[in-house]
């Protein structure tokens, strides 16, 4: 089991594959994403997706409008389908810009981008649904019903490298190689069905049908674990009943290792005041690491299952955002190991944190962005 399984490590690994399926794609495409920025990795898939588009390939391209003030709010400001800008997003932006520094610089003009817009929203084989709220947070491909590629990683310069101020981003997609990966996704998606006792995909939904069911996954991986629980995250909340059940895990001598950036573009102080109150209530038994590198990954592993994908550990991730993970179990397989591997990787360049006094956050500002997380 899970030959067909790729664990794709960090944006330039994944764009590479993402777009050599493009090219091999022979009848549809199908692309589900939070995040797709004017730059230039944004323009790249477009113009390969133009490619196929005209011999022939069916391509769909649904992206959220909910994304759009964090598309205004970072990098150059730019957005490659929501170009109409509402007061609403552009307002959410400022106060985004206000509160957080470093994430943007004035906008710049990429040449052609309107042309290629243009194109993409006239072909005759393209179709783009940009202009719902849907609160879709998930990110992923599907290639002739055949290959399905899912994980973290929106379409965005900084994830295929490093962001305006160096930060280096670390994160996964996996591809699934077989019809029915394909197959099961759309009966969870659609009915809420995983038919599958070696992997399983896990969902919050509102449409077509609606499940919100991550946060309790979540849970139980914790509750269950035995040996290890490795949690790796960009942003957490100090949600009670999940924050309850990793320190029970931790003082039943579960080892527990949480990894994170130092620096996170947003929600600073509300990580750290997660990380603070849990290694002063485990009395500094948690293993915290963190990283100079921009993790964005949303990834556990405990010694029963491994889960990748778009889900924080926070309110907005478990009660309002669409999110979607994979589930695989903890066995001996390449995908685990290329996992570890890059886990231990970061872990060894990180900085670990062994008393909860070192933490230093801002109050005012974590007690602001808990309403927003």
């Amino acid at each position: 089991m899970y030959q067909d399984f790729e664990l794709l490590v960090d944006g330039k690994n994944a764009f590479n594959e993402i777009i050599e399926c493009i090219r091999n794609s022979k009848k549809s495409i199908y692309i589900n994403m939070f995040i797709f920025r004017d730059d230039e990795i944004g323009k790249k898939i477009i113009q390969e997706l133009l490619i196929k588009a005209n011999e022939g390939v069916k391509v769909y391209i649904s992206v959220d409008r909910f994304a759009a003030s964090l598309e205004y709010a970072e990098e150059y400001k730019l957005s490659f389908f929501h170009r109409k800008k509402r007061f609403s997003d552009l307002l959410k932006a400022r106060v985004l810009n206000l509160q957080y520094k470093n994430i943007s610089v004035k906008g710049k003009t990429i040449s052609n981008t309107n042309e290629l817009y243009n194109e993409v929203m006239n072909h005759s084989n393209i179709i783009v649904d940009k202009n719902k709220d849907k609160k879709d947070h998930s990110k992923y491909y599907i290639f002739d019903d055949e290959v399905l590629i899912l994980g973290g990683i929106n379409i965005e310069d900084k994830e295929n490298g490093q962001d305006i101020i160096g930060r280096v981003y670390q994160d996964y997609m996996v591809k699934l190689h077989g019809r029915s990966y394909v197959i099961s996704l759309k009966e969870k998606l659609n009915k809420n069905i995983n038919n599958n006792s070696e992997y399983f995909f896990g969902i919050n939904l509102k449409d077509p049908i609606k499940v919100f069911e991550l946060k309790k996954i979540y849970i139980d991986m914790i509750k269950n674990s035995t040996k290890e629980l490795l949690i790796i995250m960009p942003y957490f909340q100090y949600l009670k009943d999940v924050s309850k059940e990793i320190l029970k895990a931790c003082r039943r001598g579960v080892s527990v290792k949480i990894l994170a950036p130092m620096n996170p573009n947003f929600q600073k102080s509300t990580n750290m005041y997660c990380f603070k109150r849990l290694l002063k209530e485990s009395n500094n038994q948690i293993e915290l690491y963190l990283s100079n590198k921009m993790i964005h990954t949303k990834a556990i592993l405990t010694d029963q299952l491994i889960t990748i994908g778009s889900c924080n550990i926070a309110n907005k991730s478990f009660k309002v955002l669409s999110e979607l993970n994979l589930f695989i179990k903890n066995t001996d397989s390449l995908i685990k190991q290329k996992f570890i591997e890059s886990v231990l990787e970061n872990i060894n360049t990180s900085k670990r944190i062994t008393n909860y006094q070192e933490i230093k956050y801002n109050k005012f500002k974590a007690f602001i962005e808990n309403f927003f997380v």
